[in-house]
C-alpha cells in the first residue's frame, strides 16, 4: 500500500509542478504598464476652449495651473478661447508631436452648442482626438461638460444630450472620463456671472476632478 501512495503522491506533486498549486491567482491578468513610447509621461497638456484658458481669471487661476500645482508636474495649458471641436481635432497631432505629452486632457464641446452644431458632430471629433492620442501613446482623458445657465441656459439641452454620449464614448474607446458634469451639478456657484465660464472655484473643481482620475 505505501508503494502506491508513494506513486500517487509523486503524481500529485508532479502535476503541481505543470500547473502551479501555489495560491498566487496565477490566472488573473497581470497590469501591463503603459508603453509611452518616446512621450514624456511626467507631461501633461490640456487641450481645450476658453473653460480650459481661464477665460475671466488670470493665468495662475485657470485650472492647468492649479493641476500643476496638484500633481507637482508640468501641465501645459492649450486651451484657446472660442475654439471649437472640429478645430482642436485639426491641430492635435501637432501638439502631440511637438509637446510629446504623457497624458492629454480633453474638454471640448461648449461654443459647438453655442454655434448649433449636432451632437454627432461633436462626439465624431472628440473620438478622432481621443484617438490621435492612443495612436500616440498618450493617455488621453477625457471630461464631460460643465454647466450652461443664466444667459447661457439655452445650452441645457445640448448639454443634456452630449454629455451621456461623452462618457459612452469613452467607456467604448476604453479611455478615462472626468465627469465635470456630475462634479459641477449645474451649481451656480462655481460659474462666473455670464453662465458658461467657471470662476476660480469652478477651475479648481475642474482641477480637482482630473487630478482624481489621474491618481486614482
Amino acid at each position: 500500500m505505501n508503494k502506491y501512495l508513494r506513486i500517487l503522491f509523486s503524481c500529485l506533486l508532479a502535476l503541481c509542478l505543470v500547473t502551479g498549486c501555489e495560491d498566487d491567482d496565477s490566472n488573473t491578468p497581470k497590469e501591463t504598464p503603459h508603453d509611452f513610447g518616446d512621450n514624456n509621461q511626467d507631461l501633461f497638456v490640456a487641450i481645450g476652449d476658453s473653460i480650459t484658458h481661464g477665460y475671466g481669471l488670470s493665468g495662475s487661476q485657470s485650472y492647468p495651473v492649479q493641476l500643476s500645482a496638484m500633481l507637482a508636474k508640468t501641465v501645459i495649458n492649450e486651451g484657446r478661447d472660442g475654439e471649437r471641436s472640429d478645430s482642436g481635432s485639426a491641430r492635435i497631432s501637432g501638439v502631440l508631436r511637438n509637446r510629446k505629452p504623457g497624458y492629454i486632457l480633453i474638454l471640448y464641446g461648449a461654443n459647438d452648442i453655442i454655434h448649433d452644431y449636432s451632437s454627432s458632430h461633436i462626439l465624431n471629433n472628440l473620438r478622432s482626438m481621443v484617438q490621435a492620442a492612443k495612436n500616440n501613446k498618450t493617455i488621453p482623458i477625457i471630461g464631460t461638460l460643465t454647466p450652461g445657465i443664466w444667459g447661457h441656459s439655452y445650452m441645457e439641452g445640448g448639454l443634456d444630450r452630449l454629455n451621456p454620449l461623452i462618457r459612452q464614448m469613452a467607456a467604448e474607446e476604453g479611455v478615462s472620463v472626468a465627469d465635470l458634469d456630475a462634479a459641477f451639478n449645474w451649481d451656480g456657484s462655481y460659474m462666473l456671472s455670464d453662465g458658461l465660464h467657471p470662476n476660480y472655484s469652478g477651475q479648481n473643481l475642474i482641477a480637482t476632478t482630473f487630478y482624481n482620475v489621474i491618481t486614482q
